[in-house]
């Protein structure tokens, strides 16, 4: 009998986590689930730690290739997966023992293509979790469900992150579709998120926090993305040339040139500071011919919800950083970004004052002030 959920692992050198990850798998209430850890070609003891774990539980199967990123582990996987829902999880993160078992009967009620739930921050060096529940918008939680593309056109990318680990995927449905996850080093999973809310008929919301989203490691995909700065904009431009020639590519179209513009301008912001090289490689292939070909360029400033990501935009299209930078010039830039950081800071406060109330907004300003 096949296994209700194939639980899909790409490990990298995570043997300090890997432990306490498997466990909670393991630990699991729903126990009718096989869990696929795919070695990316790790040079520490994440083998020994599998093949132990393996003699004790034969739900655990491990499969090796050489060091090809996240991506291609996860296709790995995805080529032997026999569950009917698909879940894919990352190796330095933990669940909650109920994770699976809640994601699954959402599904089954809802006969959802994708069930997404939310997850908290977990800090390595504090060893807290912070308040705050991330994964979805306070948007979607009060829309009728399961929604598509279809009730929600101009928002669809933006209920959640692109991120495969907080959602429980029909495995037919990612059969029919053939959808994969890119083989590139950053950014692998963005692809997939985006095509798979596109064409998922139903998708199912689960309100609880659900994983621990380990930071504070240095060893995540986020923390090395200097070394790959294009992949971004790489993930974004197959989006956009598979979902461009679709029937709906016009109802969702906004959606995505918002979403595509909040993540340049954030992997730029991300890289300006401390990793110069980066940042200029990366603007200059957006600037010659990213942002045309995402057609971020041919909309207007209203068609943007986060204006001062446009702004940003704006900036960067003729940012000069060097020792002949004229010192008004760069003044006036920073004041600007201080303006939009401040402008969000306003735009989250009233989100969080209408969701979270009075407290949680006092908290913020707080966190505001100190930095």
């Amino acid at each position: 009998m096949n296994p209700l959920i194939s639980v899909i692992i790409p490990i990298y050198n995570m043997s300090e986590y890997l432990n306490q990850c498997l466990d909670s798998i393991l630990s699991q209430s729903l126990k009718e689930i096989e869990i696929i850890c795919v070695d990316d070609g790790s040079t520490d003891n994440s083998m020994e730690i599998l093949l132990e774990k393996n003699s004790q539980d034969s739900r655990i199967r491990i499969l090796q290739q050489e060091n090809k990123g996240g991506g291609a582990a996860r296709n790995l996987g995805l080529n032997v997966a026999k569950g009917k829902y698909l879940s894919f999880l990352d190796s330095d993160d933990f669940f909650e023992p109920e994770m699976l078992e809640s994601a699954y009967h959402t599904a089954e009620k809802s006969d959802a293509d994708i069930t997404i739930f939310e997850y908290k921050i977990y800090n390595t060096n504090t060893s807290q979790h912070s308040n705050k529940k991330h994964g979805l918008s306070n948007t979607v939680l009060n829309l009728k469900q399961p929604l598509s593309h279809k009730d929600i056109p101009q928002s669809i990318f933006s209920i959640t992150n692109p991120a495969p680990w907080n959602k429980l995927y029909k495995h037919d449905f990612i059969k029919r579709y053939n959808l994969r996850f890119q083989e590139i080093k950053k950014n692998n999973d963005l692809y997939f998120g985006f095509t798979t809310l596109y064409f998922a008929e139903k998708i199912a919301i689960l309100n609880k926090p659900l994983l621990s989203y380990r930071t504070g490691t240095g060893t995540n995909t986020q923390a090395t993305t200097y070394k790959n700065p294009n992949d971004i904009y790489y993930a974004l431009i197959e989006v956009h040339k598979h979902l461009s020639n679709t029937p709906s590519w016009n109802l969702v179209e906004k959606s995505f040139i918002n979403e595509a513009l909040n993540h340049c301008i954030g992997q730029l912001d991300k890289l300006r500071e401390r990793y110069p090289h980066a940042f200029e490689e990366l603007k200059t292939l957006l600037n010659t011919e990213g942002y045309e070909k995402l057609g971020i360029s041919k909309h207007p400033k209203a068609d943007f919800e986060k204006k001062w990501n446009y702004w940003r935009y704006q900036e960067y299209l003729t940012w000069k950083e060097d020792e002949d930078s004229n010192h008004i010039e760069k003044i006036r830039r920073q004041l600007c970004l201080s303006v939009c950081q401040f402008y969000s800071l306003v735009v989250s406060l009233i989100n969080v004052l209408r969701f979270d109330g009075a407290r949680e907004a006092t908290k913020q300003v707080l966190d505001f002030i100190h930095k």
